[in-house]
């Protein structure tokens, strides 16, 4: 790109949902610790709610970041202190990739799931198919397209959507190999086991 606004613009972007997204990788790391337990275990059952219940609060978190996105825009650009094309392109970057959100928090949970069984190899196909779309894509649309910073910014969304398809296929795959285990919504939502998976990010 020929000015160097877009690269501040990017950086600025990418440092708010950076720090966003690090105040949720309990969704990672927490599933893996359970499910570690659960699968020492040889519980099935616990398995299978630990991913179901690390998927609904991603998604509800998600759900609250698109909900208060313009506050969270608002106070990540008063903290940051740019010129007024920099603040305008990190806003274009910001509005796309937000979308992003539920695909990146789900995708956490999908990573700590096979961490917690002890399977590496799922999550590092996962991260370099993600990584991969991300890079061409954005090749693609900003050099071929010249979409400056909304194309990398829609890159960014496509890849995180194609990450959790492809982790979402892969969890059914292994929840097939598992026998599938019918979890009530009530044992999902329960309150204890949720203050657990938040218990641990504090």
């Amino acid at each position: 790109l020929p000015d160097p606004v877009y690269l501040g613009a990017v950086a600025i972007g990418a440092m708010i949902f950076s720090f966003l997204y690090w105040g949720f990788g309990f969704l990672r790391m927490g599933t893996t610790g359970l499910v570690a337990q659960a699968w020492g275990r040889r519980d099935r059952a616990d398995v299978q709610d630990n991913l179901q219940r690390g998927l609904i609060v991603a998604l509800g978190l998600s759900g609250g970041i698109l909900l208060l996105q313009l506050p969270v825009l608002w106070l990540g650009m008063s903290l940051v202190e740019a010129s007024g094309p920099v603040e305008t392109a990190a806003t274009r970057y910001y509005e796309i990739r937000v979308w992003g959100a539920p695909a990146a928090l789900a995708n956490y949970v999908i990573l700590g799931w096979f961490l917690g069984m002890q399977d590496a190899r799922v999550p590092l196909l996962i991260q370099l198919v993600t990584n991969g779309v991300n890079i061409v894509l954005d090749i693609w649309f900003v050099m071929g397209l010249g979409w400056d910073v909304g194309g990398v910014a829609a890159a960014t969304v496509i890849a995180e959507y194609t990450g959790i398809a492809l982790g979402g296929w892969l969890v059914w795959r292994r929840v097939r190999r598992m026998g599938v285990v019918h979890v009530p919504l009530a044992r999902l939502l329960d309150r204890q086991e949720l203050r657990h998976l938040f218990a641990l990010n504090r």
